[in-house]
């Protein structure tokens, strides 16, 4: 005859079966879990774990929240310590991802920044744009360079804004990148929960002179420059005109050289926004746009 001990082990074993049959349906059913933000930026609960199937309600955010991973496991430091994106980690977007980015982008100022004003004329060194029946007039310069307004950051009318920067901006010199006017924009974006586009223009006005291999007066550069034949065109639509139309000066986008320093550029760019979870997880779309005359668009002469 057994034991008692033993034939409480032999109770436990034939039971377990049953316990977990029973246990079965119940975790088979999807369930809500109900995560809380609280005001300094912590979570209750502090850990849930979900199945597939279950649904997670967030509770406490707002448009200018995202959750994402940080560097240190407490508060406060990961209020000031946010990591760089990393597609490898399981957990790098946790929170309720940005509503799609379908819907209204404004553009971004190519030149200096826009003002909006309800004086009667625009501040000296600025031209008027457009007078609205609000009393209020929009103008041009006199503002950060090509920064958009705050009002467009903070409006509710918007999806977000088409973050529009030359080539010629970004990387003035071979050896040197300058993203200050990008990284202003999208923290812009992030502060104001708004997503954002970009798109960096070649072409026209946004092709950086270094990259030909001949000079603006056609003398060969030491060494072939950085190996870009320099095309010098006059884009008219209107071939009877003699004159008319736009001078540029563009790269043939078709040729290796030329492919090889836009999309080395494009690759800086994007390491740049993954420096930031919060960052990258703004970004709606990238516009490639190697080869244009006028705008940001795909257009050759």
């Amino acid at each position: 005859m057994p034991s008692l001990a033993s034939h409480d082990m032999v109770l436990n074993m034939r039971m377990i079966p049953l316990l977990v049959l029973l246990a079965l349906p119940a975790l088979a059913q999807p369930r809500t879990a109900i995560i809380k933000v609280n005001a300094d930026g912590s979570f209750s609960p502090q850990i849930t774990n979900i199945r597939s199937g279950d649904t997670v309600r967030w509770e406490g955010l707002t448009r200018n929240d995202s959750i994402i991973p940080v560097t240190g496991s407490s508060y406060p430091s990961m209020c000031t310590a946010r990591r760089p994106f990393d597609p490898a980690d399981r957990n790098e977007f946790t929170g309720p991802l940005p509503f799609s980015p379908s819907g209204v982008f404004t553009l971004s100022p190519l030149e200096n920044g826009l003002i909006e004003t309800t004086a009667a004329n625009c501040p000296a060194g600025s031209r008027q744009l457009f007078k609205g029946d609000n009393g209020k007039t929009l103008c041009m310069g006199g503002g950060p360079f090509q920064a958009s307004l705050d009002s467009t950051w903070t409006s509710d009318r918007n999806t977000g804004v088409f973050i529009r920067l030359l080539w010629k901006d970004i990387q003035p010199t071979a050896g040197t990148y300058n993203f200050s006017v990008m990284q202003r924009e999208v923290e812009a974006a992030v502060r104001n929960g708004k997503l954002f586009s970009i798109g960096i223009k070649a072409g026209d006005d946004g092709t950086p002179d270094w990259i030909f291999s001949t000079a603006a007066d056609g003398s060969a550069r030491p060494g072939g420059g950085s190996g870009v034949p320099r095309l010098s065109l006059q884009a008219s639509d209107d071939d009877t005109s003699p004159g008319c139309g736009n001078k540029l000066d563009l790269g043939n986008p078709t040729r290796a050289t030329y492919k090889q320093l836009y999309f080395a550029m494009l690759t800086e760019a994007a390491r740049v926004i993954n420096t930031r979870s919060d960052w990258y997880r703004a970004l709606a779309y990238v516009k490639i746009s190697g080869a244009n005359y006028v705008s940001h668009e795909n257009r050759l002469p």
